[in-house]
């Protein structure tokens, strides 16, 4: 999905379950309704990334975990060093 307003959204939508107790590093099953409305179907803990990579190459697998490294970094106060 290339569209940022969508992903976005989706993003802002998802956003509370990441705050429940106990959770970390999760996947969401989320879709939009005929009305345009976000639902959440399932969280999962063994996430797999199959539909992800067909659908974005894995390209977009690597810019996504560098996305989730550097943003965990941050909130360590880490530095991550190019190698």
């Amino acid at each position: 999905m290339n569209d940022t307003e969508e992903i976005e959204a989706i993003t802002g939508f998802a956003e509370p379950a990441l705050e429940l107790p106990g959770l970390s590093y999760v996947g969401l099953d989320v879709i939009k309704n005929t009305k345009g409305e976000y639902r959440l179907l399932e969280i999962n803990s063994g996430l797999k990334y199959d539909h992800y990579v067909q659908a974005q190459g894995t390209e977009g697998i690597i810019a996504m975990y560098e996305r989730i490294l550097m943003k965990e970094s941050a909130m360590q106060g880490n530095r991550i060093i190019d190698g």
